[in-house]
């Protein structure tokens, strides 16, 4: 894997982390807010894969195009318990 391509993951993983943190630990009161940091890492993983040339992921392009696969759909098994949380944070205002 290219030091680009890691340079992406790691800022793909914080931004996953930080979104989950903000959403359980310490919700916002705004329910656009809450819907839209809900669906944060699928715009991620979307911009992720969509934006990064398969050769700045891997020097292999069959890897490259398997990662390009795999990344957004693990954002969204990330961001499935984030928008059920949202929707519960909203029904239960």
């Amino acid at each position: 894997m290219t030091t680009i391509g890691w340079l992406a993951l790691i800022i793909l993983l914080l931004v996953i982390f930080s979104v989950t943190i903000i959403l359980f630990i310490r919700p916002p009161h705004n329910p656009t807010l809450v819907h839209a940091l809900s669906i944060t890492p699928l715009i991620a993983g979307v911009l992720f894969a969509f934006t990064l040339p398969n050769s700045l992921i891997f020097t292999d392009e069959s890897v490259a195009s398997f990662v390009n696969i795999i990344v957004p759909l693990g954002c969204i098994i990330a961001a499935f318990p984030l928008v059920i949380r949202a929707n519960r944070m909203i029904r239960a205002t």
